[in-house]
């Protein structure tokens, strides 16, 4: 029985659910859609209404259980598929508020996602649709989600070691190595990794691959993913939709998402910010790990590791060092404290009396002597085996020291060679291993003492140089700062920090050249304000330059009187674009640009008489087409434009003047084309008014009126054939629509399609002969009709069946069809009730109630063969069993095992309660066993029943005696006189009756009766 709540299930009989304590629907009431059902009565999908329920079944098919998750695009339930014997599986179902690009998106997302084959991905098995909502399946992974294992740390108070971040960064890799050749995740995060076993021997398997990551939106977008995006999907998340295309978000988001996570398993939390290390809130951890975590989270993404492999591998080397760094600082502790530990004096044990060792003890039988051959067997053996420990032992020994003396040798000449080369640190270093090593090496000690008294000598000798040096780049006298690094480093040759201060001095001062470079180059091509701009550069580095003063103060001296020239200038141009005089505006502007170069105003004003250029020559070649088609018209137009550009094209001005004198020599006949046209559109003659339009149009091709008047005559045209065309899109419509009705046998729908396209075209043969087939169609539905309803009436169900499914055949929306159906259908199923009614009572035994039954389902049913032959069968099975139970129960009662014999006359009774003769055996055996009330009472009954004379007298005669056992003797003289009028010659009933006459003192009757029973004693 399954659970309406939480869809566990349960035993069948249970009053409440084991998982959830609901009570359980009784199996009669149940209406619950996850409750077991047969094919025929199954229910069909309820209306599923957003939010959803555990006991809702979607699709007819995917049973809902309880509550797993919930994320920005749905909620994740866990289900039960029908089809798949109740296999689970975990269904998303989506939030209907999605926008229709987000969903689309998820689609897109899925059905890349569906061509993974790696292990670790979450199958993701179909796509479905159930009214308004969506929802996809997946495999049910019975796992612990990654956020829940970090909350039970975080609460714990400790976090993941290296080693078990390791484990399942790596695992997450290798999910990600196999799945970027297809499709990035872009949705990572702890609560779509799942975590199965226990540590250290995990499995990982990720979910939501190329869907969670599908729908971040703004709106979608939820706090629990906030932390793991990178960057760049930020910034597309938020980004608008006219604003310019980022960085597209791949791999490389994924890679930062594992390295948040990182941080998170080995810090307790996620990274405040991307450049924060994971050493910065948990000290302790390895470099290595910091190195491997700072370049996960980098924000520009080609400063990430390149693939998932190149972060695995980096990770693994991470972690190795970690682990050996940190099993040596074990050993090494262990090793001090071996050194350092106090030794404690020997304990002085008591002396304790001497005592026999046989003394008081019983004699002990010596054990057996082995053999020989067993005892040489056992000494070899453990000689061998002391023999390979010794070797064993030996070996590690000497491969120890031997490694311990090249370590020694090697560190000692490497020492020496810095040391030689006044690399103290790298003496001091390596001085430090020997010292580990050989702690007891007096030389050594030495030698690190004078390194570090160098180093501190070093140190203090060249301090206060680089501290000149820095404050010399601060002054911005780069010149200074590198001299005195030089000197520092004259001193210490290998000081680290004046080093990186001497490599940034010069790099500056690269940088510096460059500039000074390009602005030499600027300078020489008259660019002024490039070449001031590129000496401020150079200024903000160094001060000390000696061309740097000097190239300032020119290029002030030259901008100084050059403004006024250039706004003269500039006011010549802008008075020649005014007069239409593109010439002499060009040469004004060329002018300005040989005074300077990279004046902004001279090169928009160029180009701007560029583009007029280019449009007076593209307006004079097309004004000379049109005057050589002679359409003067467009021609004069366009010469006009041209001279608004340019005033000074003379060609231009007299074809200008030309084509007006042309113009107004056609015009007249224009006027008689143009009324002539008017008149034709006052008699809708359509086709004169073109003609004349389009003599008009002849004659001047840019004639406005006559080209809005052809405008017009296309226009009503179009109106024309567009409504002949919508009408026969309409007879077509319905014809189709038709059609596609009768294919479907829906003859309603059908009929008013084709009366619809006889109404738009009287005339269709199509349409006509198709209401012909329709008519012939409903009268045989008809017909099957009536004769479906007169089997109803007869209740002939089958028959009925057979014509309601020819009609529904021919007529799949006939009302009345589906009428008789529920009426069919409410007959067949109060005969299916009856007849499992029968069956149930039959199975338990109840004959008689069966027999009811069947006789209930043979009067619904009277033309069913199948009801008459199984209420045929019950008659003779019930018959059979009652004569074998009559039979048993007069040979115990003959036998004299009363107990056995009330028994059988009870299955008497079942099968046919109202038989008089279980009644009677029954009576008699209670009679026997002493139980008068129910002898009496069955007797009675047995009475009210149809038994022969005979045995009437044999009940009464029992009953008789029942009677006077329980006192009651005139009730008793009664019904033995019954007996005796039935049975006038059993001479047994008179001597009974004389019995009881006596009792009541009434002798002259009981003498009377024993002459009768003296008598037919006589005769026989």
């Amino acid at each position: 029985m399954t659970c309406p709540q939480c869809a566990a299930d349960n035993p069948p009989g249970a009053a409440f659910c084991a998982h959830c304590g609901a009570s359980l629907p009784t199996p009669l009431e149940s209406d619950s859609p996850l409750a077991s059902t047969g094919p025929e009565d199954r229910p069909g999908p309820p209306d599923v209404v957003w939010p959803l329920s555990p006991g809702v079944v979607l699709d007819g098919r995917f049973g809902i259980g309880r509550r797993l998750g919930e994320g920005p695009v749905g909620v994740v339930w866990l289900a039960r598929d029908r089809e798949l014997q109740g296999k689970e599986l975990a269904l998303k179902v989506w939030r209907p508020e999605l926008v229709p690009d987000v969903r689309a998106r998820l689609i897109d997302g899925i059905i890349r996602c569906q061509t993974l084959s790696h292990s670790g991905v979450v199958k993701i098995f179909n796509l479905r649709r159930h009214g308004d909502l969506w929802f996809h399946t997946q495999a049910y992974v019975p796992g612990v989600s990654l956020d829940r294992v970090l909350a039970e740390r975080r609460e714990a108070g400790h976090a993941f070691s290296v080693g078990e971040t390791a484990r399942v960064v790596i695992g997450i890799l290798d999910i990600l190595q196999s799945a970027h050749g297809t499709t990035p995740h872009l949705g990572l995060k702890p609560q779509n990794v799942m975590v199965l076993g226990q540590f250290p021997e995990v499995e990982i398997k990720l979910t939501d691959f190329a869907v969670s990551g599908g729908a971040s939106t703004p709106e979608t977008l939820d706090g629990e993913a906030a932390p793991y995006l990178a960057p760049e999907q930020r910034a597309g998340i938020g980004r608008a939709e006219g604003d310019e295309p980022g960085v597209p978000a791949g791999p490389a988001a994924d890679l930062f998402a594992t390295g948040v996570m990182m941080s998170e398993m080995l810090t307790g939390h996620p990274p405040q910010a991307p450049a924060e290390s994971p050493s910065t809130p948990a000290p302790g951890l390895s470099p290595g790990i910091d190195a491997v975590v700072a370049r996960a989270l980098d924000p520009d993404p080609t400063r990430r590791f390149a693939t998932a492999g190149q972060f695995r591998h980096a990770l693994a080397q991470a972690a190795l060092a970690a682990v050996e760094a940190e099993m040596t600082a074990r050993r090494q502790a262990e090793a001090r404290q071996k050194k350092i530990a106090p030794v404690e004096p020997p304990r002085e044990e008591p002396e304790r009396p001497r005592v026999d060792k046989d003394q008081g003890r019983p004699p002990v039988r010596p054990p057996a002597k082995p053999g020989r051959k067993k005892i040489l067997v056992r000494a070899g053996a453990a000689l061998v085996l002391a023999m390979a420990v010794a070797a064993a032992v030996a070996g590690y020994v000497a491969w120890d020291d031997y490694r311990t003396k090249r370590n020694v040798k090697r560190w000692t000449t490497q020492a020496a060679a810095a040391w030689k080369h006044k690399k103290f640190r790298r003496a001091r270093h390596l001085y430090l291993r020997l010292a580990e090593v050989r702690p007891d090496d007096r030389a050594v000690r030495v030698r690190l003492a004078s390194a570090e008294a160098k180093i501190k000598d070093l140190s203090a000798r060249t301090a206060p140089l680089i501290a000149r040096a820095n404050r010399a780049r601060k002054q911005k006298t780069l010149s200074a700062a590198r001299d005195h690094l030089h000197q520092a480093l004259k001193i210490d040759p290998h000081h680290p920090a004046a080093l990186n201060s001497l490599a940034a001095v010069k790099a500056d001062q690269k940088r510096i050249m460059g500039w000074l470079q390009a602005a030499e180059a600027a300078w020489r091509q008259k660019k002024y304000q490039t070449a001031r701009e590129l000496y401020l550069k150079v200024a903000g580095l160094s001060q000390d330059h000696p061309v740097l003063q000097k190239r300032l103060a020119l290029i002030a001296a030259r901008q100084r009187h050059r403004p006024e020239k250039l706004a003269r200038l500039a006011a010549v141009a802008q008075k020649a674009l005014a007069d239409k005089d593109p010439a002499a505006a060009k040469a004004v502007f060329q002018r300005i640009l040989k005074l300077d170069s990279g004046h902004q105003g001279a090169r928009q004003g160029l180009a701007r008489i560029a583009e007029m250029d280019k449009r007076v020559a593209a307006g004079l070649e097309r004004a000379d087409r049109l005057w050589q088609d002679k359409k003067y018209g467009p021609a004069r137009k366009l010469y006009l434009q041209v001279l608004d550009l340019d005033s000074k094209q003379g060609l231009a001005r007299k074809r200008a003047a030309a084509a007006g004198r042309r113009l107004a020599a056609d015009g007249q006949r224009i006027k008689d084309l143009l009324a002539r046209g008017g008149k034709a559109l006052a008699n809708k003659d359509l086709a004169a008014a073109k003609a004349a339009y389009g003599q008009a149009l002849t004659l001047d091709p840019g004639h406005q009126t006559a080209r809005r008047a052809l405008e017009r005559i296309a226009a009503a045209e179009k109106k024309i054939a567009a409504r002949e065309r919508a009408h026969a899109k309409k007879v077509a419509a319905a014809l189709t629509a038709g059609r596609a009705a009768l294919a479907r046998r829906r003859l309603a729908r059908a009929k008013d399609h084709f009366q619809r396209a006889m109404g738009l075209a009287p005339n269709h043969q199509v349409a006509a002969r198709a209401l012909t087939k329709i008519r012939r169609l409903e009268a045989r539905v008809g017909r099957r009709l009536k004769q479906a309803a007169t089997a109803l009436e007869q209740k002939d169900w089958g028959r009925a069946d057979d014509f309601l499914k020819q009609a529904v055949a021919l007529d799949a929306e006939n009302k009345i069809a589906a009428r008789l159906r529920r009426r069919w259908r409410a007959a067949v199923a109060r005969l299916d009730q009856v007849t499992q009614a029968a069956r149930r009572l039959q199975s338990r035994g109840q004959f008689h109630a069966a027999l009811v039954e069947y006789q209930k389902a043979a009067a619904l049913a009277p033309h069913d063969p199948s009801v008459a032959a199984k209420l045929n069968r019950l008659k003779m099975d019930m018959q059979n069993k009652k004569a074998r139970a009559l039979d048993r129960a007069a040979r115990l009662i003959a036998a004299e095992k009363w107990a056995q014999a009330a028994r059988a006359a009870e299955v008497v009774l079942k099968l046919d309660p109202k038989s008089g003769e279980g009644y009677a055996l029954r009576g008699t055996a209670n009679l026997e066993r002493e139980k008068f009330h129910d002898a009496l009472a069955d007797f009675d009954r047995a009475l009210t029943q149809g038994l022969p004379a005979g045995r009437r007298a044999g009940v009464h005669y029992e009953r008789c005696f029942a009677l006077f056992r329980l006192a009651r003797f005139r009730r008793a003289v009664r019904a033995c006189g019954r007996a005796i009028k039935l049975a006038p010659r059993r001479a047994a009933y008179y001597r009974a009756r004389a019995a009881i006459y006596r009792r009541l003192k009434k002798n002259r009757a009981a003498a009377r009766d024993m002459a009768r029973y003296k008598s037919l004693r006589r005769r026989r």
